[in-house]
This record gives structure tokens, C-alpha cells and sequence, in this order.
């Protein structure tokens, strides 16, 4: 067995979070490696923490991270102006990992509580923004979008068919077998690298940082409402409570965060693995 990290000519160190045969491998660059490998870590390093006075997941303002962000968003409207000031990125880089270990701490609460893997969560984003994107050339079925206009008609109508409970467009690179094999973080975190990559998808061409924070905050909000709606159900002892819809929902949170990462390392060159590093270090 071929480790990723080896096969990528990276580290070793990645080989303690990835390992697969390299022959079933997508093309995994160093920067979503080292991210993958830096949520992992932020990951355990949450769940050792767990026992140490944390609130419940029970109470929907555990999502201390939809509050966070509004650092985030004003340091972003201070670099955007002529005279920022020296120290607005390490704000910025101080405010974005607030914001993500707060979301950490909350879903892998939530998934303890709640019976299921937070790395679930991300793969399931992973497969759902892979199905409204068929035009990627990375995992596409060979459709187009030329435009930003096109980009959003695809989106849009395979959310709809998700809605009408068609499930989510199976789409994914040719290489498919491999894919139940890969952490759900890589997966994740690889689909955004290549979204953000310069030319690859008109869509995300035009976008800025500050509005996938303020896409962040609503799907924060979405998932208390999740939270709530579980937490609700317990009081009534029922027995059928699912979590399906707040998995789905955390995982909408980890890709808007790592959607406006990315975008931030577009426009301000500041590398998203760094920040976790200050996390975990």
C-alpha cells in the first residue's frame, strides 16, 4: 500500500491521516494535503477536550462560530480599504481560526451526541457540491459552463432535484472505487481547491470572502435550528430522531468556511494551513 502523501512526492507525516492505493488516487496537490491533515489534527485536538467543561451541543448557542465571524468580516472590510492597516492579516488569521475551532468544537459535540462521524459531514458536502458542479473537469460528466450564469443554473437544478428527493447527482472522478477509501476532510477540502482554482469554475471566479462568511453564518443558523429540532425531540422521547439533516448542514458550514478560505488565499496570499497550525500548536 502507497500512502498519498508518498505518492504526491509530500511528507511523510501526511500518512498518518491518508492512506490508500495510489493507483485509485485523484491527484492531491501539498496545499489540500497539509489542510486535510491540519483539520484532522484540529480535530483530535478537540476531541481530547471534550471532557473539560465544554457546553452541550444540546443548546443551539454552542455555535459560538456564527458570532465569531463578524471579526473575520470587519478585518476583510479593512483590508479592502487603501490604508489597511500592517497587522490586518494576522487579525484576519487570528479571527478566521477562532471562527473555525469554534465550528470544530461544536459539530464534533454534536456528532458525539448525536451518534455519528463528523468526517461524514464533510464528505457528504463533498458528493453534494461535486453533483451540482458537473462541469468541473476534475469530477464532471462533461457539461458546460461558461458562464457564471450557466454555473448557477447547474446548482440550482440539481438542488432542486435533491429537494424533490431524487438524492444527491452521483458525479466523481473517473477513479471511483476510491473514493469510500478517503477521508471525507481531503475530499472536501481537494473539491474547494479545485472550485477556487483561477479558470476553473466561473462561479466561484467572482466571488469574494466576505460573502461565503455571511453564506457561513446562514448555514450556522440552519444547523441550530437542526440542533434544536433534534434537542426538541429528545424532550418528547421519540424514537425515530435522525440526524441525516444536521450532518448535511455541518458539513454546508465546514464548505462555506473552506470555500472563503480559499478565496482569502486568492486575494490576501494567506495560507489556510497556517492558521489551523496556530490552532495546534
Amino acid at each position: 500500500m502507497a500512502s498519498v502523501a508518498r505518492m504526491c512526492c509530500c511528507g511523510d507525516g501526511f500518512a498518518k491521516w491518508f492512506s490508500l492505493p495510489a493507483a485509485d488516487s485523484p491527484p492531491f496537490c501539498q496545499t489540500v494535503l497539509e489542510l486535510a491533515s491540519a483539520l484532522e489534527r484540529l480535530e483530535a485536538q478537540v476531541s481530547s477536550n471534550e471532557k473539560q467543561g465544554i457546553a452541550s451541543p444540546q443548546n443551539p448557542e454552542s455555535l459560538k462560530a456564527k458570532r465569531a465571524s463578524a471579526a473575520a468580516l470587519e478585518t476583510l472590510g479593512c483590508l479592502n480599504c487603501p490604508a489597511s492597516p500592517d497587522d490586518g492579516l494576522d487579525s484576519l488569521s487570528d479571527a478566521l481560526g477562532l471562527i473555525l475551532q469554534e465550528a470544530t468544537l461544536a459539530a464534533a459535540l454534536a456528532a458525539s451526541h448525536w451518534n455519528f462521524s463528523l468526517d461524514d459531514a464533510f464528505k457528504r458536502a463533498s458528493e453534494k457540491v461535486r453533483g451540482r458542479t458537473p462541469y468541473m473537469p476534475a469530477w464532471g460528466d462533461g457539461s458546460a459552463a461558461q458562464s457564471l450564469e450557466q454555473a448557477q443554473a447547474h446548482w440550482k437544478a440539481a438542488k432542486a432535484r435533491e429537494k424533490a428527493g431524487h438524492g444527491v447527482d452521483q458525479i466523481s472522478w473517473k477513479n471511483t472505487p476510491c473514493q469510500r477509501k478517503l477521508s471525507g476532510k481531503l475530499l472536501l477540502v481537494w473539491v474547494v481547491h479545485e472550485l477556487t482554482s483561477t479558470g476553473r469554475c466561473p462561479w466561484t471566479d467572482t466571488m469574494q470572502a466576505a460573502e461565503l462568511l455571511k453564506y457561513f453564518q446562514e448555514e450556522c443558523t440552519e444547523a441550530e435550528e437542526e440542533m434544536r429540532i433534534l434537542r426538541d425531540g429528545a424532550a418528547r422521547k421519540q424514537s425515530d430522531l435522525k440526524p441525516a439533516a444536521l450532518l448535511s448542514e455541518l458539513g454546508d458550514i465546514f464548505f462555506s468556511f473552506l470555500m472563503a478560505l480559499f478565496i482569502i488565499r486568492r486575494d490576501f496570499q494567506l495560507e489556510p494551513a497556517r492558521i489551523i497550525e496556530r490552532l495546534t500548536h
